[in-house]
């Protein structure tokens, strides 16, 4: 049974397991993007560009693996009209995914996000229910600037409301996001918004998707984190290929 069907089973009222914030990265792979399935894609194919990744998705050899997406609020980083658009999946409770926003993401601002070469959406994929209740409360924000406030501070404290009990969990939010706990508590128990993304994660489950992070650079999806080093020689060859006047 994969983590998302243990996920979707414990939420159904039979029981809750621990986890394990570091266990939701499987081995190292990369496959290719097939754009005739662009409708149910994380990322739409059209903003892409050449061969290489900088315009119309190539899927080439291997596997289509389809990234579908919740829809709601985005979290993106950089420019909409950014040459090349990247996409990341991310649990909230992932430590893989909290080691990557703060410690990579910082160097691909500097490098990438603020030159304008790429855009970096955020899209959450909840492993387990406090992450479920932490996405239901990011969703929940207005602004982009309250929205990535509060991604930033789950991510920096996470253990600090990741092992929460279920009764504490809202409090705990509340603490870490600087929010007030009868807004997180409003969020949280937010039915209309459960059911949705419960039902996308359904979706996730039938895809054979059930880790995070998952990346989508170009033509091709990676399903691990990315260090620093591993995204510059993803990022850095189509950086090349984009044309000098796309950055005027």
């Amino acid at each position: 049974m994969s983590h998302v069907s243990v996920f979707l089973f414990c939420l159904s009222g039979f029981f809750f397991l621990p986890f394990d914030i570091y266990a939701t990265t499987p081995g190292k792979s990369s496959v290719e993007v097939n754009p005739s399935l662009e409708k149910d894609m994380l990322v739409n194919t059209s903003s892409l560009h050449n061969e290489n990744g900088i315009k119309d998705a190539q899927h080439g050899e291997g596997a289509s693996h389809v990234v579908p997406c919740i829809k709601g609020p985005e979290y993106r980083y950089g420019k909409k009209d950014a040459p090349i658009q990247i996409t990341l999946y991310s649990s909230l409770t992932c430590g893989h995914c909290a080691n990557f926003h703060m410690n990579t993401l910082p160097a691909i601002k500097k490098k990438y996000i603020r030159p304008g070469n790429i855009s970096i959406v955020l899209r959450f994929f909840p492993m387990d229910s406090p992450s479920l209740r932490a996405t239901m409360f990011v969703r929940s924000l207005t602004t982009q600037s309250e929205r990535r406030k509060a991604i930033d501070a789950l991510y920096a404290q996470q253990e600090e409301w990741v092992f929460a009990a279920p009764e504490e969990l809202a409090l705990k939010i509340a603490m870490v996001t600087g929010h007030d706990i009868l807004r997180v508590r409003k969020a949280l128990g937010n039915k209309n918004e459960e059911t949705k993304i419960l039902l996308r994660l359904q979706d996730f489950e039938k895809r054979g998707l059930d880790a995070t992070p998952i990346f989508t650079i170009g033509a091709k999806v990676y399903d691990w984190e990315l260090s620093w080093a591993e995204f510059q020689e993803k990022v850095d060859p189509l950086v090349l290929q984009i044309p000098k006047t796309a950055l005027l």
